[in-house]
């Protein structure tokens, strides 16, 4: 979960960080090309291979049923259908949850509720509630 929260606030700090860099008489691209240098290559050549995303990762990849532990001795089950997940909380309440967005595999949530599962991490959120950390 910390390494989801870094990746946001690192994001961010890159896109505040690109805003300030001032323009050259060369124009804005010139400037942000001279402010960030593009990576050394390694063997002299560049290549097209696409970065490993985080839902195709090995860690990231879920079971289909999976049963946490959570703080304080509470036990969260769910049900992995990809598109959505189907959980029993530790209330005991049942509650189908949406992938949020649509193309994630690893956020789900509506209204009052919120998922996220990060390797054998789990994050659950229910409204009124505080987050509760779980780990399978």
């Amino acid at each position: 979960m910390r390494n989801v929260l870094m990746g946001v606030f690192l994001s961010g700090a890159a896109a505040l960080f690109a805003g300030c860099v001032a323009e050259s008489d060369a124009g804005p691209t010139a400037a942000l090309t001279a402010a960030v240098p593009a990576p050394p290559s390694l063997s002299g050549t560049t290549t097209s291979e696409p970065a490993p995303t985080m839902a195709t990762s090995a860690i990231d990849v879920q079971p289909r049923v999976a049963t946490y532990r959570c703080d304080g001795d509470k036990t969260l089950r769910v049900e992995n259908l990809r598109s959505s997940v189907v959980l029993t909380d530790p209330q005991g309440d049942s509650v189908t949850l949406p992938a949020s967005p649509a193309s994630q595999q690893t956020r789900y949530g509506q209204t009052g509720y919120a998922l996220v599962l990060e390797g054998n991490d789990a994050l659950y959120m229910k409204g009124g509630k505080p987050p509760i950390n779980c780990r399978r």
